[in-house]
């Protein structure tokens, strides 16, 4: 090669690299900063997007979801609306408005709203014989996809113009005469004299003698209790009717220790073995201080038995021994009995077992 060529090959070398770099800046673009006009239209094109997306379609808008009563009396209907509007883009359908309990009543009509048109949910609410607050929560449900369980409130205050004195549980005891009850005391705040109409109780555990003709501002209830009907219905409630035009009802409740508990009430076994013995302790404690005295244990199924009594005060603790017995069917896992503990005073307790048999006890 002579020196002529020599430097033309050199020359075409360099005209190709200089050609290759050429063409690696062209695709590299250099970074545009935020001002770049290009990025800011980008981004507000997704803006505009964004905000159309989240205002389109059909929306509840509430201008105040929640309705106040107030005070108001027992057993009081009393009615409010709830006005709303379509804020959406698209037809609003209200499927229907749901209320937690049946003392809450909504209706609206009609079902379908526009853009921009409002309407109106009427609601009444029959308020209960308990005093206190009281909140109730109410749902529009409707095709609005932002919000389509929409909530809105109604609360206020039960306030009773005759109060009772217990005013809510009262106490009873199976040790002690009359069940230990207290004479109830009914007076009206209003000054208003009133007649007690009625008084029930559940299963007439406890019953009272009373006027209906008496008319006065202060009563006091000398009850009776069924101890016998108590220890069947350990708990319940008690009725007072009244001819008071504020309060015609005063509720309250009852209730009383059982004689004996025992912990646990239910014993459970599982991967039992077929004739295997399996021992659990029990614990038998008179709730008023006296002793267990055990008359007699038996077993249900024969699978359950006491093997020791120990004597801790108002306690015995027990050991049961359960026997599970002969698997029955490769496809039934499950045993079960009951343990009755009967006491020289007559009364019974009952402890249940449970059982699993284990997978290899299985036929």
């Amino acid at each position: 090669m002579n020196t002529r060529q020599a430097v033309f090959l050199i020359a075409a070398i360099g005209v190709g690299v200089l050609f290759q770099s050429g063409c690696g800046e062209s695709r590299k673009r250099p970074a545009k900063t935020p001002g770049d006009p290009q990025i800011t239209q980008a981004t507000t094109s997704q803006d505009v997007t964004a905000v159309q997306t989240k205002k389109g379609g059909p929306k509840i808008e509430m201008e105040n979801p929640v309705h106040d009563f107030g005070t108001i009396g027992p057993n009081k209907k009393v009615k409010c609306e709830f006005t709303f509007k379509n804020v959406g883009t698209e037809e609003l359908v209200i499927d229907r408005v749901l209320s937690t309990c049946q003392c809450s009543i909504p209706e609206v009509e009609p079902k379908n709203y526009a853009p921009g048109q409002s309407g109106t949910i009427h609601v009444t609410y029959l308020s209960g014989t308990l005093p206190g607050a009281v909140e109730k929560h109410l749902h529009i449900l409707s095709n609005d996809k932002s919000n389509p369980r929409y909530e809105f409130t109604i609360k206020g205050r039960v306030e009773l113009k005759v109060v009772a004195d217990p005013s809510s549980t009262i106490d009873l005891f199976l040790n002690q005469p009359n069940a230990g009850i207290k004479p109830i005391t009914l007076k009206s705040k209003d000054g208003k004299a009133f007649a007690i109409r009625s008084f029930t109780s559940s299963h007439d555990t406890v019953t009272a003698k009373f006027d209906t003709g008496a008319e006065q501002s202060e009563f006091i209830i000398t009850p009776e209790v069924d101890i016998e009907k108590l220890k069947a219905n350990l708990t319940g409630s008690i009725q007072i009717g009244l001819s008071h035009p504020d309060t015609t009802q005063i509720s309250l409740t009852y209730t009383a220790l059982p004689t004996y508990t025992v912990t646990p009430p239910r014993l459970i076994v599982q991967d039992a073995q077929p004739g295997k013995h399996v021992d659990r302790e029990l614990w038998v404690k008179n709730n008023y201080g006296g002793k267990v005295e055990v008359a007699s244990i038996t077993s249900m199924n024969g699978d359950m038995s006491v093997t020791e009594q120990d004597e801790q005060g108002a306690s015995v603790r027990m050991t049961v021994r359960v026997t599970p017995p002969p698997q029955e069917g490769k496809n039934r896992r499950y045993m079960s009995d009951r343990l009755t503990i009967k006491m020289k005073d007559g009364e019974e307790i009952s402890v249940t077992c449970s059982g699993w048999y284990a997978l290899n006890a299985l036929k």
